[in-house]
């Protein structure tokens, strides 16, 4: 069970110290996990995910204007096939 995490939705500023246990194993409350490539937090707030999504596009933007140079770079076809892809 080490990829099975707990997270507790609450909007309590507090913290909850509560013990999950499944098959008397406790399980690891985190504050976020990961799940279908969406990051749920514990508050709700998506910012996590947000992140995460904007890196994502920013990492592939990058790519395309290190391909894309207005006197050397690709052609417009190309360009389009890596945007689609």
């Amino acid at each position: 069970m080490d990829k099975t995490v707990a997270v507790l939705f609450t909007h309590h500023r507090e913290q909850i110290n509560k013990i999950l246990k499944i098959n008397d194993e406790a399980l690891t409350v985190k504050s976020h996990a990961k799940f279908l490539g969406i990051i749920f937090d514990s508050k709700l707030t998506w910012k996590d995910h947000v992140n995460y999504i904007v890196d994502k596009c920013k990492k592939r933007i990058n790519l395309l204007r290190a391909v894309a140079g207005n006197k050397w770079g690709a052609n417009k076809n190309t360009l389009l096939r890596i945007y689609r892809s």
